[in-house]
Formats: structure tokens, sequence, C-alpha cells
């Protein structure tokens, strides 16, 4: 018999057999599907829980209210963690009413954001093997081939000064995307936290939108691009 539990872990270690390490620690909760022990008759309820490495493919799961442990397997817990991140991306998107379609089984969020100057395109992904929410915005244009090497360079130039995210171009067909990636390996990422890499994504690709598409028209020249980031 299975069940599902929301589980709070307040202990995650990080080691190797026969070591037990305080290296990794971290206070987290998900919701798995388990097997049910004798006399544990709820299929709903919070737990805390004490996890550590078993093998290479199992954690050891200990109930601190009824000292019981068991091995589950790892892929469970990325899987709801990468779910719990899923929702709270959902829930930000609700909180500012904005429009989307969502792919709960491969944990994909598309959207579009009217922009200053450009529409704005989104792809969030929860990848649960990497444990990293990532942000991909394709330009809604593409350079065409005898622009490519020219643009390119822009793309060298602008991701220079960067501080969060860069520019990814596709020299094969004239792509141009944005991308910003965070990892919640070792901490949660909030709702709070998740808004503001999504502002400054739009933020950002609003902006070279508008200069990328100056460069291909010959709006603007490569050199005054050049000038303009450097100075």
């Amino acid at each position: 018999m299975h069940g599902i539990m929301s589980i709070k872990l307040v202990n995650f270690f990080n080691s190797v057999p026969g070591e037990i390490t305080t290296s990794h620690i971290i206070t987290t909760t998900v919701t798995i599907q388990i097997p049910l022990h004798a006399g544990r008759t709820d299929d709903k309820r919070n737990s805390e829980a004490v996890c550590c490495y078993s093998d290479v493919s199992y954690f050891r799961l200990v109930f601190c209210d009824e000292k019981q442990d068991f091995l589950i397997k790892k892929g469970a817990f990325n899987v709801a963690e990468a779910r719990e991140i899923f929702n709270m991306v959902c829930r930000a998107l609700d909180s500012q009413n904005w429009h989307y379609r969502k792919d709960e089984d491969n944990l994909l969020v598309r959207l579009s954001v009217s922009g200053e100057n450009f529409t704005v395109e989104l792809l969030i992904v929860v990848r649960e093997d990497s444990k990293v929410l990532s942000i991909y915005s394709p330009l809604t244009f593409k350079a065409p081939e005898e622009k490519r090497t020219e643009i390119s360079t822009a793309v060298c130039v602008a991701n220079y000064g960067m501080i969060r995210g860069s520019f990814e171009f596709d020299i094969r067909d004239g792509e141009i995307r944005y991308k910003m990636a965070q990892s919640y390996r070792y901490d949660d990422i909030s709702e709070d936290g998740f808004k503001s890499m999504l502002a400054l994504v739009c933020s950002v690709v609003d902006d070279y939108s508008g200069k990328f598409f100056a460069l291909e028209k010959e709006f603007l020249s490569l050199e005054k691009f050049i000038e303009d980031e450097y100075s």
C-alpha cells in the first residue's frame, strides 16, 4: 500500500559509506509517494524525517515521530523537489495575473509578455535531474545568414558585461535567445526570487531586442554597438 506524504527533511547528510558528515544540510518540504508501514493508516499527513545516503541509488528515511525507517529511491526526491519549484512558478505567475501554458508532465511553462519595444517570449523549465530552474527567451526574429557573423560578435560583446544570464546564438539558423538559470540544489527559490529573475529577463530581452534588430537592419553599425556597450 502506498500513500502521499508531505515530509519535512530536517537534515540531509551528504555522506559516503562509513562516513556521515554534515557538509550538506538543508531543510525543505517535499511531497512523495511512499509505502505505508503497519499502523500508519492515514495517506496524507505532515511528518519530520531525517535522511542520509544509504548507497548510490537510495536514501534511508527515518521518521522522527515513529522511529521507523525504510529505503526510497533518490529519484523520488528529485521529482518531488522539481514539482514544488514548478508549483511555485505557477503561483508566482498567477499572482501577477499572467496568462501561460503549462506542461505538467515535462515541468514546462510558456508565455508571452508585451515589452516596451518587443514581445518577450518565455520558456520556463524545471530540470529535476540537475535541480535547476531555467528561463529561456528567444528573440522574435532571427538573424539572416549574411548578418550572422556580425550578430555573433555583438552577442559576445553584450555577454561580456552581463552579471546574470547570457545570450546564446545559434549560428545555424540565426536564433538569438537569452538564458538565466538558478540552482535549487542547496536552497529553495522563493516566489519573490523567481519574480526578480523573470523581471530581469524581460527587461534585458526587451532592451537588447531593439539593439540586435537595429544591427540586423543596419540602423546601427557594429562599431557603434561595441562603442555603446563598452562606454
